[in-house]
């Protein structure tokens, strides 16, 4: 396989195994909240401390984030080359995240609650604003605090590169160190607020460090990518196993020491995927293969649907079953009906819209003085 920066075989299955975790999460939480348990007390001290902390998911699509989207940037900084067309840019992370969105949060809305609704809640929500403006209508479809502080990252990055159109090639050892120090700004200032919970720690300043995993592997790229082993990449992953142990030995969560266990975790799987990926030039077929890259393209359908079906599934549990009864009714079904919702979302939505093109508007022949037709 010809190595190519920006490229990463195992992104889907990431993307997949992100959302797979968010998903079961939230039907465990569900399952405890609906018979009002605990964690331990619903599902044992082991399954439920592992359960309880499987929203770490979430920062592995931060990571890619960092890597995928920002990764055009950084290389583009380094190399001294242009940034990519600006409003092309927007127009692809749009059609990407806004209709599937605007659907699946007009749905959960109307299910969980339709009524009194101000203009202002809905609008937060619709505007990518809901960390900044609480209400019930957000809680509805309460995992898109993420997308509001992607939305943020989004529109920084061409902001920045203006800012620095006239600079010169950035070393990549020097990016890689400049990112880094970023990132240690965001960890100091986002433990001194109660994490999400406030506006401002679920704002992009004190979420950066989510992105800079990915961000720094990118400006990394050229430096390790050549000499990579398999080795390293058995490393990794057990350097992101450890950072998930880590987040859940740590008691306090989003503490300083919470927030880097989650770079560990979310930075290591990312991390372990391209060096497996540059040293190997492929990825192994258990990871890379029909089904993880389907559930990796239905994953953006799949986090944006399952909280609302997870709900509605919990109510339709016998009444006094436990827990774990609960979420052994809720759970696969969830699953099952996000995936297909997402699948449905993705054909008849997604890609359309993603795959859709202006025609070119046709132009005046000079010579003929005729508007020759446009293919199509």
């Amino acid at each position: 396989m010809t190595r190519r920066p920006g490229y990463m075989q195992a992104g889907d299955a990431l993307r997949a195994l992100a959302a797979l975790m968010v998903v079961v999460y939230h039907v465990l939480l569900g399952s405890a909240l609906a018979a009002g348990s605990s964690w331990r007390e619903a599902y044992g001290s082991a399954t439920g401390t592992v359960g309880s902390h499987l929203n770490a998911g979430l920062y592995v699509f931060f990571a890619l984030t960092g890597y995928f989207v920002g990764g055009r940037y950084v290389r583009a900084w380094m190399t001294g080359g242009p940034a990519p067309a600006t409003g092309r840019y927007l127009s692809r992370r749009a059609r990407r995240i806004i209709p599937a969105f605007w659907v699946f949060a007009a749905i959960s809305i109307l299910v969980l609650h339709p009524h009194r609704n101000s203009l202002a809640d809905v609008a937060s929500v619709f505007g990518f604003a809901q960390n900044y403006h609480r209400s019930v209508a957000a809680s509805t479809i309460v995992q898109a605090w993420t997308l509001d502080i992607e939305a943020a990252f989004y529109l920084a990055l061409p902001l920045l590169a203006l800012a620095l159109s006239r600079a010169r090639a950035i070393r990549p050892v020097v990016m890689v160190a400049t990112l880094m120090a970023a990132g240690a700004v965001s960890l100091a200032i986002a433990p001194r607020y109660p994490a999400l919970t406030d506006s401002f720690s679920m704002s992009l300043p004190a979420m950066l460090w989510a992105f800079v995993p990915g961000l720094a592997l990118a400006a990394a790229e050229p430096l390790l990518a050549p000499r990579s082993r398999r080795a390293w990449a058995l490393v990794l992953l057990v350097v992101a196993a450890a950072g998930f142990a880590l987040v859940m030995h740590i008691s306090t969560a989003h503490n300083v020491a919470h927030c880097l266990a989650i770079v560990l975790f979310a930075g290591g799987l990312v991390a372990a995927a391209l060096t497996w990926q540059w040293a190997t030039g492929g990825m192994p077929r258990w990871a890379v293969n029909r089904v993880t890259n389907a559930l990796g393209r239905w994953s953006y359908g799949i986090y944006l649907c399952h909280f609302v079906l997870s709900i509605k599934l919990v109510e339709l549990a016998p009444a006094g079953a436990s827990a774990k009864e609960t979420a052994l009714i809720a759970g696969p079904l969830t699953i099952a009906g996000s995936i297909a919702a997402a699948a449905l979302s993705w054909r008849l939505l997604e890609r359309p819209v993603l795959e859709w093109r202006s025609a070119p508007r046709p132009s005046l022949d000079a010579t003929q003085g005729t508007v020759p037709s446009v293919a199509r």
